[in-house]
């Protein structure tokens, strides 16, 4: 009798998975905070969905959770980049002066 079915799942092959997911939260959770970590940790998260890919030959549940909360990461840090260079354009030259002049010279605009 043949029991190949009641083989426990190699914990490798979740591993990537697992890390792409963790990945990938951490990722939407530091873009709020600090965009280029942000950006960093969701292509480490898209990194080990490949290697999953490649590695394994399969692609887990995790892993695709990953890769999806690291691209939605990527465009949220692009967004908000975006919109902070476009928002710092937009300010009037005599308010950077007055804010530039408030925070001292460790910040220039």
């Amino acid at each position: 009798m043949d029991n190949n079915f009641m083989e426990a799942p190699n914990k490798q092959n979740k591993a990537f998975g697992i890390a792409s997911m963790v990945c990938g939260i951490l990722s939407l959770l530091c873009c709020c905070c600090n965009t280029y970590i942000g950006i960093a940790i969701a292509v480490a998260a898209i990194a080990l969905f490949v290697l999953e890919k490649v590695l394994v030959k399969s692609t887990s549940g995790m892993a695709i959770a990953g890769l999806v909360c690291g691209i939605i990461s990527i465009v949220i840090c692009i967004l908000s980049l975006a919109l902070t260079n476009l928002i710092m354009e937009l300010l009037p030259e005599d308010l950077l002066e007055e804010m530039s002049s408030i925070m001292g010279d460790s910040y220039q605009f």
